[in-house]
């Protein structure tokens, strides 16, 4: 019988995520946890719910999981490549696959936990409340020593139930047992000093997140205040009619992937899934999609998709999860929730707490508003989605816009995960400084399947453009400019790299594509919306034409008297 996800059982209330943060200070869950990751590591690479049958749905080596039939592509060629990036179904079909870690993982905690005898009533209690922690890195820009650093920690077994023991630390990386043919390490790295290679780079690691720290902060608060449709916010494609103009979740997670990974398995979508660290970023992506559906009710997965089999996730006996099974909507009924959630009265507006725990969070200087809603003027539609939701903490007889870099890319020109590095001023002559440079404004990350050909949805996507968006606003306030000096300022002071996860840099050229592109977008404010509706929107090609390719982008420039150089 295949495994069917139904998420955690055997408890009567429905548990939190835990920050991984706050779960390592409970030494009874943690040492449940740490112990839950070793019994799922030790089982056999054959076994489906074991480390390796579990990641391996992510992309190599491209077996079929528990009896799931092939995706097929546009010629009826089967494939094992399970991949929904770059789709609007990315935030549901990652919903399923935490959903099924999760229930492997609680599983072996219960199982352990019956084997104490002390108190074990409580390591019962213990066990059927662990859910799969969470690594919040807009707030937590390094994760805690117990995830990149200690290569021992301390827990309670059911053999030294009153005495700390140190044990292998489970959370620093995969061995695999036998390594695949796919695969040049023998386990899993963060950060390696070469591709695949076994040694690490802890220091890579931390000044790579601390380099990207405040512009993840900030882009993870646009991303759930100002994306405003499902398009939108679900994934890297480029908008159809939607005009963002803040990150989607899968271009934050692309990123954080890149930062944690390096030329390792995080920076790779072919074995991301076997880095124990994938699991507290993928579990954080879905916290994230939890609070955007709260303050956006009333999207979803658009009709067209709605009737698609998310392989190879069974949802009962005979039939798979599809957008439509309510359990990937309420996520409740998979027996989870995030300590956001806990404590608000049922009573209580849940969008409106969630509105202001979000912003309290992820925001700086800035707070929510609804009022875009009341724009009716003709170009309404596209003013609507552009239209931002944030009030700055000025006079309000004061104006005020954000500066936005667009950048859209086709997502496997060079066949590997690549970043695109934005500074202002001239980069560090030395690559390796390129990251940690004052000079980085913001980095754009592709994470990409190596062997496309071999995946039918990676096929569908070669030639689809990726976009993402980088805020320059605080750089135009840092160095006094006018609205009207912008322009000059960035032209002459704006310069981007393209470099591959393995460290290699490669030629802007080389991305045929490449299209960026700077759009003003005027700020409302609730009492000003009507005064603001026919603000002017100022935008301007970098590159010199390339942009005008694009009827969406030459209608923002058309409609709004943009300049288009």
């Amino acid at each position: 019988m295949h495994p069917i996800v139904t998420g955690p059982r055997l408890q009567t209330n429905v548990a939190p995520r835990r920050d991984i943060v706050d779960l390592i200070q409970d030494r009874v869950q943690f040492s449940l946890y740490i112990q839950a990751l070793q019994t799922l590591t030790a089982r056999s690479q054959d076994d489906p719910l074991s480390w390796f049958g579990i990641g391996g749905i992510h992309a190599l080596p491209e077996v079929p999981w528990a009896d799931a039939p092939p995706v097929l592509d546009a010629l009826k060629k089967p494939s094992y490549f399970y991949c929904a990036h770059s789709t609007v179904l990315f935030p549901v079909w990652h919903r399923a696959y935490v959903s099924l870690f999760e229930q492997a993982l609680q599983g072996c905690a219960r199982e352990i936990a019956a084997r104490y005898q002390n108190n074990r009533d409580a390591w019962t209690r213990a066990a059927n409340d662990l859910r799969s922690p969470y690594w919040d890195w807009a707030t937590n820009h390094l994760p805690p020593p117990e995830v990149t650093e200690l290569k021992t920690v301390e827990i309670f077994t059911p053999e030294s139930e009153d005495a700390l023991v140190s044990v292998p630390n489970p959370l620093l990386s995969y061995r695999y047992h036998p390594k695949p043919d796919f695969e040049v390490a023998t386990e899993t790295a963060r950060h390696p000093m070469k591709p695949r290679d076994d040694a690490k780079s802890l220091k890579a690691l931390k000044e790579d997140l601390l380099a990207g720290a405040l512009n993840i902060r900030k882009d993870t608060h646009d991303m759930l205040l100002r994306t405003k449709n499902w398009e939108q916010f679900s994934n890297t494609s480029t908008s159809k009619e939607s005009y963002a103009v803040a990150n989607s979740l899968e271009q934050i997670h692309n990123g954080m992937h890149d930062r944690i990974g390096g030329c390792g398995q995080m920076g790779a979508k072919d074995a991301a899934a076997y880095d124990p660290i994938f699991w507290l970023h993928h579990t954080n992506v879905d916290r994230l999609f939890s609070l955007w559906q709260t303050i956006h009710p009333q999207e979803w997965v658009p009709e067209s998709h709605l009737d698609i089999d998310l392989l190879p996730f069974w949802n009962t006996p005979t039939s798979f999860f599809r957008a439509t099974s309510s359990a990937l909507r309420d996520w409740t009924e998979l027996n989870f929730t995030y300590p956001e959630f806990v404590g608000i009265h049922p009573k209580d507006d849940m969008r409106s707490a969630i509105v202001k725990i979000v912003d309290e969070m992820y925001g700086e200087e800035t707070h929510p508003s609804d009022n875009e809603k009341s724009l009716t003027s003709a170009k309404s539609t596209l003013t609507r989605s552009l239209a931002p939701i944030r009030i700055p903490l000025f006079a309000k007889d004061q104006s005020h816009s954000d500066w936005i870099l667009r950048i859209r890319t086709r997502k496997y020109a060079l066949r590997m995960s690549y970043s695109i590095l934005i500074f202002c001023g001239a980069p560090p002559t030395s690559v390796a400084n390129w990251r940690t440079s004052p000079a980085l404004v913001g980095t754009h990350s592709e994470f990409v399947n190596s062997q496309p050909e071999r995946c039918p949805n990676c096929v569908d996507h070669l030639n689809v453009l990726s976009e993402g968006f980088i805020n320059l606003t605080k750089l135009v306030e840092q160095k006094g400019l006018n609205d009207a000096d912008v322009e000059k300022y960035l032209r002459a002071n704006l310069a981007w790299r393209v470099q591959k996860i393995d460290g290699v840099v490669i030629p802007a050229s080389a991305l045929k594509d490449l299209e960026m592109a700077v759009v003003k977008v005027p700020l409302l404010y609730p009492n000003m919306i009507e005064a603001r509706a026919n603000a002017e929107w100022n935008a301007f090609d970098l590159l010199n034409g390339l942009g005008s390719k694009d009827s969406r982008w030459a209608r923002i420039l058309k409609d709004f008297g943009c300049l288009s150089l």
